[in-house]
Parts: C-alpha cells; structure tokens; sequence
C-alpha cells in the first residue's frame, strides 16, 4: 500500500495465537514482506485486545480459538474501540457458521490455517492490504 505520496507504507501487524510456533512461523512468512511489520504478539483474546489499545495496530491477525475470550468476542472489542484497526482471522474452522460469526464481529477477512504455508502467507497479505482500504471505497460502485 502507498500513502497520499506514493511513498510506501508500512503495514502494522499484531498476530494473536496461542500456540508459539504458529506465532513465530507466521511472524516469519510476514516479514518477508518489507511492507509488513510485526508489532506486537499476544497469546490469549485479552492480551489481544490489550495488545491493541497499547499499539494501536493497522491490522490484527487472530486465531478463533483462543483462551480467556474467544476470536471472535476480542475481534468485536477491537473493532468497537479501534474501528480504524482491521481484523483478519486465522482459524483452522472452515464452517460458515464461524466465518460468518468472524464477519458479523468486523472481521475483514477469514484465512484457513490448513492452506500451505506460501499461500497462507499471501492470503494473508492480500486480506491485509483489502482491510486497510476504506469501507466506502471497496463499497462504491462505478456509474455512468
């Protein structure tokens, strides 16, 4: 993503899971991408919304599953109290029943852990870059 300028901009991450080694291997694939920047982990749905409020992140990975408050009840926290923070969860639930939850909470996106790794990591990228754009941007509609 560029700036007004068309100076690149950096993406702020904070990725939330519970489990260290997807953290770690997520962090990892991300910061491949010089546009991306981890700035911050969190392992439990507070942290993550603590997380937030202290970094203020353009945008929040999230596992659905998490102790202390679930993906989706911290996704509808962050959103509420930081609504220019977007959240992409990343969950190993493909039912439409959770995805649907994960959207209806202000989720931007909704990444599978079971895709391979490469992929994971460029949808990843892809939900990121879609979530920072502006609402009514993706919203609009070209007219004659």
């Amino acid at each position: 993503m560029e700036d007004c300028n068309g100076t690149a901009r950096v993406i702020g991450v904070l990725l939330v899971d519970d489990h260290g080694v997807v953290r770690e291997g997520l962090a990892v694939l991300l910061q491949q991408d010089p546009r991306i920047k981890i700035i911050g982990t969190a392992t439990t749905g507070r942290e993550a919304v603590e997380a937030a409020r202290r970094l203020n992140p353009d945008v929040v990975v999230m596992d659905l599953v998490l102790p202390e408050l679930s993906g989706i009840d911290a996704t509808q926290r962050i959103r509420t109290e930081l609504p220019n923070t977007s959240v992409v969860i990343l969950s190993a639930c493909d039912s439409s029943e959770h995805i649907a939850c994960a959207l209806r909470a202000g989720a931007s996106g909704y990444v599978l852990k079971g895709s391979v790794a490469a992929d994971q990591a460029a949808l990843i990228r892809f939900a990121i870059q879609h979530a920072l754009i502006p609402a009514a941007v993706r919203g609009m509609r070209l007219t004659k």
